[in-house]
């Protein structure tokens, strides 16, 4: 008897078209559901998942720094302790944030002044590693980061005009009144150094010219604010 081969069907064109529906649901369901990751091509979805990330990461640096200068303002026994969460914490946030901006600089609206600026800050944070017992310097620059959680918060929730008023208000007095103060403030912090040590070579030092500059940063984009506010455009995504 004739033995009978079974051959492989043909896929028809239903059977074919398959795959490609399976990709289309795939990419429905990613639209519905994580609407962000399916725009991520899209320049302002960047900016918005980088500012969500901002949103949520400087929660916790923000509530270690407020704990860690009230520990500091009552001499508390648990100060030290405060000051190395906060630190950490704080030198995670700037790495990842750094990364972020380099593999991503689309993320941002100024990338290379922000890389500047995170550089910047993590030299400058070796100053009170070396010297734990000035942690409030370090505190009170992070102050800023109030003021960065309220631009960011503005600029995504732009119907609560509440997230204007504070961040109106922290940008005037953190970043124009008691940035220039901590200049003054630092260059104390080295004269008191350079007598405990006998010179003016101390970790100190660089405190007053890294504030100033960090002030310069402050001054430019105020008044990047200021032209952008005349021009009537809003808040700028990104900064």
């Amino acid at each position: 008897s004739m033995k009978r081969h079974s051959r492989p069907t043909e896929a028809g064109p239903a059977d074919q078209d398959m795959p490609r529906k399976v990709a289309r649901s795939g990419i429905k369901m990613i639209d519905k559901h994580f609407p962000l990751l399916s725009r991520m091509e899209d320049p302002d979805a960047l900016r918005d998942a980088h500012d969500v990330f901002n949103l949520v990461a400087l929660v916790p640096v923000n509530l270690l720094n407020c704990s860690y200068l009230v520990l500091w303002s009552q001499g508390h026994p648990e100060e030290l302790n405060g000051f190395w969460a906060l630190f950490w914490a704080t030198v995670v946030y700037f790495l990842v944030d750094l990364s972020w901006i380099l593999l991503i600089p689309a993320s941002v609206k100024s990338p290379n002044f922000i890389i500047g600026h995170h550089i910047l800050t993590l030299l400058f944070i070796l100053v009170p590693f070396h010297r734990p017992d000035k942690g409030w310097c370090m505190a009170a620059c992070l102050i800023v980061e109030i003021n960065t959680w309220f631009l960011i918060a503005r600029r995504y929730w732009k119907h609560y005009p509440i997230h204007s008023f504070f961040f109106y208000v922290t940008w005037i007095g953190i970043r124009l009144i008691l940035y220039p103060y901590l200049i003054v403030a630092f260059y104390y912090v080295w004269m008191e150094d350079t007598e405990r040590c006998g010179s003016y070579i101390n970790p100190f030092m660089v405190a007053p010219v890294f504030q100033t500059v960090l002030l310069c940063l402050n001054l430019k984009w105020t008044r990047d604010l200021v032209i952008s506010k005349l021009r009537a455009q809003g808040p700028a995504k990104g900064l």
